[in-house]
């Protein structure tokens, strides 16, 4: 439940932060480097979440041969959790 919560936690802030560096990279940009800045950023935005998505696959996958048990083992135990999480 614990790595629940810092990873709701974790992406509000980063929710938070995205547009924010954004904007602070783009303020800051000398004249005539806005384009490549705004490139960068794209970039940046289109590559960051396969990348993400990548290594928390491989972890998962890692995780469960090393049987860690960071998955729950049964349909049962993401149902009741989603059920308790719910609020019903």
């Amino acid at each position: 439940m614990f790595f629940l919560i810092s990873l709701l936690t974790t992406a509000e802030v980063l929710a938070a932060l995205h547009p924010t560096t954004g904007a602070i990279a783009l303020q800051h940009a000398n004249l005539g480097e806005e384009g490549e800045i705004s490139a960068n950023l794209q970039f940046t935005d289109a590559f960051s979440p396969g990348l993400s998505i990548g290594f928390g696959g491989a972890f998962i996958a890692i995780s469960e041969s090393l049987q860690w048990g960071l998955l729950p083992t049964n349909i049962f135990e993401v149902f009741q959790f989603t059920v308790l999480s719910s609020g019903y």
